[in-house]
């Protein structure tokens, strides 16, 4: 038994130093006899050294990655085949559309955008957590954006990238250039501006319109802007504070036609097609830009004017949405009728339209000006009011939107013409003799005044009883 080297204190299978003080102390000790440190509890030295070794080798991983990342060519869209399918790629182009979101019973899942870079479109996908960093790192894309991008390249019916990392998505924005005069914007013609150009301006949002794409807010009545749903569903712009006085919005211009022209109709000038008829007659043409100057509506026709060129117009499915003064593009029959040359917009490929310059919204919108709701009878226009009255009448519309005739509870005789852009702006049930408080824009409407309740923002009808 004395011999049994497993029974011998001092042999080297039971001796260990305590890591504290350095000491050797017996293998089973709990607490140093010499410092009472915590032996069993201690964290010994040499496990630091693996963590602390660990943690090196992953910086150092982490660090050649992202500089591997970094340096890697950019590719051609149209040079991504089946072959990349997987690969980590890096791709450069414009963002060509709105950005979108995909949104399910737990929120917002991904965020997706396209871009081009002149060979070929990409799609680009972010997803959760991802998207969120991309979002608080203020990184979410406008329309003509300049993005490099870098990803997983997927292969299938359409090319996509998959962003891992917010580091690996730059985007670089337009120029802005100030625009003014939102009245010569709004009237002018196709080739005043870029396709593209980046400007900002200010006004007063005097409507807001819901699409399953975004929103049309309409800012003075004089200029359309498109807000992306991606901005509303991640909470970068907020409507109810942008709208809540003068606000200030960044974007790009683009030219909006409700119909897209066809290669078969060329474009004339009415001074050209005017000058020989006769070798024009039964001409496809097509008007670029014309003033109606007259209108027929029992004749379904209007004159329009080009550069003091006046030629009529027949359209036969009507003329009432087409008023003097306004702007109009055309593509329909030069011909010879009733004793007089005219454009016919007879068949399915012609068509007239009001076409118009709308501003793509970037994420940065800013109320500039804040205004609150004055309890008062003296309209102003583009003010913010509140008023208190009686239901006179009220009808309401198969697109949603409400009229209301109210009596002012304060002043006696006086009434108010009300237009709610959408019901769900009411709270409470609206019938004939109730007591409401309404909450809105002053604007003219056919020279009178009303208050627009605007849809989606703080504007709103309460019914009290």
């Amino acid at each position: 038994m004395g011999n049994n080297p497993r029974n011998d204190v001092g042999c080297e299978g039971d001796i260990m130093k305590c890591p504290s003080c350095g000491r050797e102390i017996p293998d089973d000790t709990v607490l140093c006899p010499y410092c009472t440190a915590n032996v069993k509890k201690r964290i010994r030295l040499n496990r630091i050294y693996a963590v602390a070794l660990s943690l090196l080798i992953i910086a150092s991983a982490y660090s050649i990655l992202s500089y591997a990342a970094a340096g890697i060519p950019v590719t051609k869209i149209k040079d991504l085949s089946m072959s990349d399918d997987r690969n980590f790629v890096r791709v450069k182009g414009y963002v060509v559309d709105y950005p979108r979101v995909y949104e399910g019973s737990y929120g917002v899942t991904a965020l997706v955008f396209t871009i081009n870079d002149g060979t070929g479109d990409l799609t680009v996908k972010i997803y959760r957590s991802v998207m969120w960093k991309v979002v608080s790192e203020r990184k979410v894309p406008g329309m003509g954006d300049l993005v490099d991008v870098r990803g997983t390249f997927f292969y299938s019916t359409t090319k996509s990238i998959t962003l891992n990392n917010p580091d690996y998505l730059v985007i670089k924005r337009p120029e802005f250039s100030s625009i003014r005069n939102l009245t010569a914007l709004s009237n002018s013609p196709p080739w005043a501006y870029k396709n593209g150009e980046g400007i900002y301006l200010t006004g007063n949002i005097t409507g807001v319109r819901e699409y399953s794409w975004g929103y049309v807010l309409s800012v003075d009545e004089l200029l359309d802007v498109i807000m992306p749903r991606a901005y509303v569903s991640l909470n970068i712009t907020n409507l109810k504070n942008i709208s809540s006085g003068i606000s200030r919005f960044y974007g790009t211009l683009e030219y909006y036609r409700s119909y897209q022209p066809s290669t078969l109709y060329p474009v004339y000038n009415l001074s050209t097609l005017l000058s020989d008829p006769e070798k024009y007659n039964g001409t496809s043409a097509r008007i670029l830009w014309a003033t109606v100057v007259h209108k027929d509506e029992a004749n379904n026709t209007i004159f329009i004017d080009q550069n003091g060129t006046e030629i009529c117009v027949y359209v036969s499915s009507g003329v009432r949405y087409y008023d003097v003064g306004e702007h109009v593009e055309l593509q329909g029959k030069f011909e010879w009728f009733a004793g007089h040359w005219e454009i016919a917009i007879i068949r399915e490929s012609d068509y007239i339209i009001e076409p118009k310059w709308e501003l793509i919204a970037h994420p940065q919108c800013e109320l500039v000006e804040r205004k609150s709701y004055e309890a008062t009878t003296e309209y102003h226009l583009y003010g913010l009011m509140r008023v208190e009255g009686i239901v006179a009448d009220y009808t309401e519309y198969s697109s949603g939107s409400v009229s209301i005739t109210l009596y002012n509870a304060s002043y006696p005789g006086c009434v108010v013409n009300v237009y709610v852009e959408h019901k769900s702006s009411i709270s409470g049930l609206l019938q004939s003799g109730s007591k409401v408080v309404v909450r809105g824009m002053a604007l003219i409407y056919n020279g009178d005044w009303e208050i627009k309740v605007r849809a989606y923002t703080n504007d709103s009808v309460e019914v009290i009883y």
